[in-house]
Parts: C-alpha cells; structure tokens; sequence
C-alpha cells in the first residue's frame, strides 16, 4: 500500500486528486502506451490521458499532474523497466502501477524494479486471480 503521508520519501501529503477542503476530485490517470493522444485540455474531466512512452518528461507531467501512472508491465514496445527509469528521469514522484493480467511471482519484479529505481513508487496491479488463467 502506498504512504501517502511519508514526504521523507518524496510523496506528496495529500493526493492530488483530494481538494484543500478535502472534497474529492476527479483521479487524473495517465496511461503508457499507444493509443489515440487525447488532448491535454481533456485532463481536467477525470478522463484517463494516453502518453506515449517515448513523450514520458518533466514538462508534460507538469502539464498533466497525474495522481497516478498506469502502464502495461509489458508491451509490445516498452515494459515496465522503461516506462520506471522514463519516470525517474523526469523526476515523477507519485504513484506507478504496472498492470498485468496475471504473474505468478509478482514480488520479484517489485524487486528488480525496486533495485534499479529505490525512490519510485512502484507496484504491480493483477488483474486475474490463478484460476481466472487456467493456472
């Protein structure tokens, strides 16, 4: 689970989706991938915004100011370990899940992950439970 109250870590006190009054906003999402680019005065409805990994800068989260980044743990051009050192590089400090329809040994990419990028917040999101693959 992530802390959202530990700003020794970089994270911010309150997620950006929650108002000063503590009203609840609209999550703003950011998908890693390739799709149709939606344009970025569509961010402020809630609607999930399209980035394409090799768009992944500083300047276009500043433009974005996701609440979270949500990416393929793999993709046909990119996996999760580009889209983490992507996010580093830009100096993104808020959550990055890597989605997957199932993955028998989850905790071993958290690792890797973990390793090479120590200040990211990183995790995995399965979406099917063993039996749901035949597993």
């Amino acid at each position: 689970m992530t802390d959202m109250a530990n700003p020794a870590k970089g994270r911010r006190a309150r997620p950006a989706s929650e108002t000063a009054a503590g009203r609840v906003a609209p999550l703003r999402v950011v998908l890693i991938g390739d799709a149709p680019r939606q344009a970025f005065d569509k961010v402020a409805d809630g609607t999930p915004v399209f980035l394409p990994v090799n768009e992944i800068s500083a300047e276009a989260l500043a433009v974005l100011n996701p609440d979270v980044v949500l990416a393929p743990l793999v993709a046909t051009r990119f996996d999760c370990f580009d889209v983490a050192h992507a996010l580093v590089e830009a100096r993104f400090e808020g959550p990055f899940r890597a989605v997957v329809d199932y993955l028998p040994n989850p905790a071993l990419v958290r690792r890797e992950i973990t390793a090479c990028c120590p200040d990211l917040d990183f995790d995995i999101v399965v979406m099917a439970a063993p039996d749901d693959e035949g597993v």
